[in-house]
């Protein structure tokens, strides 16, 4: 689990983020994917439904 102004590197395989062709764009064919996210703030759950 994150904690506050954590940050996290995923690497994703091609055939899980978006399969093993690529985007027929910018990502060639059996690239894997590099995401950093950084979880800046949360909020409890039941005020993101009313938000």
């Amino acid at each position: 689990m994150m904690k506050k102004n954590e940050k996290i590197t995923f690497l994703f395989p091609s055939h899980v983020a978006y399969g093993f062709h690529g985007d027929n764009k910018q990502i060639g064919p059996n690239v894997p994917l590099i995401v950093t996210v950084t979880l800046n703030d949360f909020k409890p759950e039941d005020k993101t439904k009313t938000e």
